[in-house]
């Protein structure tokens, strides 16, 4: 219904933002197919525990966060500084539009915590629990993963082949705080999709916005 109404907020305009997240809804589709065919519990202990060794520990319990934290500032570098001075208030825009989308879907996904109340796995299942995430009293859905996918998703739009790498850096964070042991992959994909509703309008409404100014100029 979403994407609908997006087409048709752009009459005829070629909806770039929907053909950058086809893929990611795919995988969104694929992972919440595995999912459902083993058991959220199963899942989880899989990730967390049976693919657990030292080198995962590192690269999903501290690196994959710095990665994110480095990638995403020198993206706002670049977005800010490099470029053609006339399109410098564009690009600037496009950035703080990028970090509000990341802070509005951490907000969203913490008032739904608070609605839905889902314990973290690591108080419910034996599970490891691992490097210095942020530990919140509740699980569904995952706002780490919502603001960084708030983030990349932006960017995507924006910036394409800067895109992909924050997306696929995003991935990364969904599946570290589930082999961390602070989430459940149904609160990843989740999080996920909702990234998606909340970046998909906001930045179709922003491009409508700045096509109908270019044509006022």
């Amino acid at each position: 219904m979403i994407c609908g109404r997006c087409v048709s907020f752009l009459r005829g305009k070629k909806d770039e933002e929907i053909t950058y997240i086809a893929p990611l809804l795919v995988l969104s589709a694929a992972f919440l197919l595995v999912d459902l065919l083993m058991g959220d519990d199963e899942l989880f202990i899989f990730v967390n525990r049976r693919m657990a060794n030292p080198m995962m520990d590192f690269a999903c319990g501290y690196l994959s966060a710095l990665l994110f934290l480095a990638s995403s500032g020198i993206t706002l570098f670049v977005q800010f500084f490099y470029g053609d001075e006339s399109s410098k208030r564009n690009r600037v825009i496009a950035g703080l539009l990028a970090v509000a989308s990341a802070l509005i879907a951490y907000g969203f996904g913490s008032l739904l915590k608070l609605a839905f109340k889902r314990p973290s796995p690591f108080e419910v299942l034996d599970a490891n629990v691992i490097g210095a995430w942020h530990i919140s009293a509740y699980s569904f859905p995952s706002t780490t993963t919502m603001l960084a996918f708030g983030f990349a998703l932006s960017m995507l739009y924006e910036r394409p082949r800067i895109g992909v790498i924050l997306v696929l850096e995003a991935l990364f964070i969904g599946f570290s705080v589930i082999y961390t042991g602070f989430h459940y992959p149904s609160d990843v994909i989740a999080g996920m999709l909702l990234s998606i509703c909340l970046t998909l309008p906001i930045n179709i409404t922003r491009r409508r916005l700045t096509v109908m100014k270019g044509r006022n100029q």
